[in-house]
């Protein structure tokens, strides 16, 4: 499979780091799938695979998942490089997947797993209000009676985004409203929970959901 490789002439959304987006092919039918590594980093190498099935009556043919024989390295923030051709014609009757096992600086090797769980534990609840357990408790309600009890808030100028808290990453900012961050991965990096202590070591918010842990974050700030 050829090699190719583009910078991206125009900004994406900064919420999606690595993604798969496909442009047009040389062909009418066809379009081309490309890998885009839309990180601030240079990754170490990316390695695509493709696999999928077919259906012929009651019997289905299957292509294993396997590597390409393909590795681009050095892969530049807002570069993209060529994965496959998705053909209508050719490949119409065909499920095709496709895979990218990657390196990078901050993430380490990222990739399908090798063992597939079939029954996880729980996960954390999220935390109720105590006032309706049916219902959540509103992370910028807690917030502001953390502010309130506390007396500490953060200046309304912080600067963070979703990526600080996706990747624990820039995060000791919180320490001037007497708040410690910690990330817990879950599921194999599948699910997460964010959880905000004080300096007493009690937990003041947690949540499995990014937006609400945002939404925390923000109701900190002072107007």
């Amino acid at each position: 499979m050829e090699m190719k490789r583009r910078f991206l002439t125009k900004s994406t959304d900064p919420e999606r780091i690595f993604y798969l987006t496909c442009w047009s092919g040389q062909k009418s039918h066809q379009e081309e799938v490309w890998f885009v590594n839309n990180s601030d980093e240079t990754l170490d190498y990316v390695r695509p695979a493709t696999g999928g099935f077919a259906t012929c009556d009651d019997d289905v043919i299957t292509m294993n998942q396997k590597p390409d024989g393909i590795l681009y390295t050095a892969v530049m923030p807002n570069e993209a490089v060529f994965i496959d051709v998705y053909d209508s014609i050719f490949d119409g009757d065909f499920l095709i997947s496709w895979s990218v096992e990657l390196k990078s600086p901050s993430l380490a090797d990222k990739g399908h797993a090798p063992e597939v769980v079939l029954h996880w534990k729980p996960l954390p609840e999220e935390m109720k209000n105590p006032n309706d357990p049916d219902e959540l408790v509103d992370p910028a309600k807690v917030a502001e009676t953390y502010q309130q009890a506390s007396g500490r808030s953060l200046a309304k100028d912080v600067q963070y985004n979703k990526g600080s808290l996706l990747y624990d990453v820039n995060m000791g900012f919180l320490n001037k409203c007497g708040l410690k961050f910690f990330k817990e991965t879950l599921r194999d990096g599948h699910a997460a929970n964010y959880r905000f202590l004080n300096d007493e070591g009690s937990e003041i918010f947690r949540t499995l959901e990014l937006d609400r842990a945002m939404a925390f974050v923000g109701g900190l700030k002072t107007d």
